[in-house]
């Protein structure tokens, strides 16, 4: 463990960067909450936009281990180097628990301290390589944290079903949701899955207060984010979680549109730096120029240097990208038309992307495999060996889902189905940036390792059987 973090703060503090992007945005909104007492980008008009936990958690970061006093100009803030490498040291603490977090997953589900290593080696390798999450502030990392640790208290109530256990696990699901929104429409899905595979499949003589324990947690988990629900009603007369489901809904439902160069160029685009060396550009002819301005994939890249001139000119009708198209032409649009009607702007966006979708649903669905294939690739690098132990964690991680489906293993159900809900909703309804998989990395991680203490303890049972 300590090598990884000791790796993980060497590459956080070497060439320390400026805050940029959504970093920015999550530091306004945590010196606000730490000197001004509000959740807002400007410290007096509140606001909603972002999920609040992990701003929260870096609020208290600012006011308990870094020298950021509120005479600093939050502008400024970001700026300054050696107040962010203060700032940023929050991440080595997320990268403890998280260990910690895969190591009681790992135990739980093994009954061992075997094999341990492997279950928290592609996650930790990477968070201690990627300076993405290292050198930035970002939601990512406490929220992974808050999935392990959840998915630890629900095997640890199917094993043991204690009613006090379904406090905990609300307590964790709130924040959870309140740290990916995401989860706020996967949580309930989710429950009312294990409640109805308890049901039907449990033969424990436990299964009435499972049931029960669950059902307590479920409403529990929304009685735990409802104050930060009617904060944002009373302060925005909006009940909404958050106010950006609408703006990734449209992106996605424009992205289903592109022609079909361009849905099979996502394999090219979206892959890792050394798949496209050995396999796209080797042989099937991609080139990096077909990403870049005037090239046949430029739909696809969202920092073209055309867009980024036109935005500056105030001409947005010259927009080529996807994202930037549907921020600057489409999203204000659906925005204007939801005020004229008095509606809600979000929710009216929601509405007509999915109304969108669902008039082009055939080439959603084709859209949707590429946007499968993006979300695989958190490591974008040229470790070839990396890149193929992803990629067989995650066959494995499908394989041992739909093994568990056969045959009815409600403990590897309860792990392996959250995880799954979380993949395919962003593969179907979000344009899938590698970030928002990034929860269920510690999952393939350790669905690998099931699967393959399974297959040696076959075969060591077998050559036992032998002699």
């Amino acid at each position: 463990m300590f090598c990884f973090l000791i790796l993980a703060n060497v590459n956080r503090i070497t060439n320390p960067r400026p805050l940029q992007k959504d970093s920015a945005e999550y530091l306004e909104l945590s010196y606000h909450l730490a000197f001004n007492k509000t959740f807002s980008y400007d410290g007096v008009i509140p606001t909603n936009y972002r999920e609040p936990i992990s701003s929260f958690l870096n609020a208290v970061n600012i006011h308990l281990f870094t020298d950021i006093k509120d005479s600093i100009d939050v502008n400024q803030l970001g700026q300054n180097l050696n107040l962010v490498l203060q700032l940023t040291q929050i991440n080595i603490f997320y990268l403890f628990l998280l260990y910690i977090g895969i190591w009681w997953l790992h135990f739980i589900l093994t009954g061992s301290h075997s094999w341990m290593i492997f279950s928290a080696f592609i996650p930790m390798t990477y968070f201690s390589i990627s300076t993405t999450y290292l050198k930035n502030l970002l939601s990512d990392l406490p929220s992974i944290v808050l999935f392990v640790f959840s998915a630890c208290v629900l095997l640890l109530i199917n094993r043991e079903p204690k009613y006090w256990k379904s406090i905990l696990l609300a307590i964790l699901l709130g924040l959870l949701i309140m740290s990916k929104g995401v989860f706020y429409y996967l949580v309930p899905i989710y429950l009312f899955l294990m409640i109805s595979l308890i049901w039907f499949k449990d033969e424990s003589p436990f299964k009435i207060q499972k049931i029960k324990i669950f059902a307590l947690s479920f409403l529990l988990t929304f009685l735990t984010i409802l104050p930060w629900q009617l904060r944002n009603y009373i302060y925005l007369d909006d009940f909404s979680l958050t106010t950006r489901g609408g703006t990734i809904l449209l992106l996605r439902a424009e992205m289903d549109q592109m022609n079909s160069v361009e849905r099979v160029g996502m394999f090219y685009v979206f892959a890792p730096e050394v798949l496209k060396k050995v396999i796209f550009e080797k042989y099937f002819g991609y080139e990096k120029a077909d990403y870049l301005d005037g090239g046949k994939l430029q739909r696809l890249n969202r920092d073209l240097e055309h867009d980024y001139r036109a935005i500056e000119a105030g001409d947005y009708n010259q927009l080529v990208s996807f994202l930037r198209r549907s921020m600057f032409i489409s999203l204000p649009i659906l925005q204007a038309e939801a005020n004229l009607k008095g509606l809600d702007s979000d929710q009216y966006i929601k509405e007509e992307s999915l109304k969108t979708i669902k008039n082009n649903w055939q080439s959603h669905i084709l859209t949707s495999i590429p946007f499968a294939w993006k979300g695989l690739w958190f490591y974008k690098g040229n470790n070839l060996v990396f890149v193929l132990l992803i990629g067989l964690s995650y066959l494995v991680f499908f394989i041992m889902f739909i093994k568990s489906l056969i045959y009815w293993k409600i403990d590897y159900l309860i792990f392996f189905t959250l995880p799954m809900l979380v993949f395919f909703f962003h593969v179907l309804l979000t344009h899938n940036i590698p970030r928002y998989i990034l929860p269920i990395v510690p999952f393939i991680s350790l669905g690998l390792v099931l699967f393959l203490k399974e297959k040696f303890s076959v075969y060591r049972k077998s050559n036992l059987f032998k002699l």
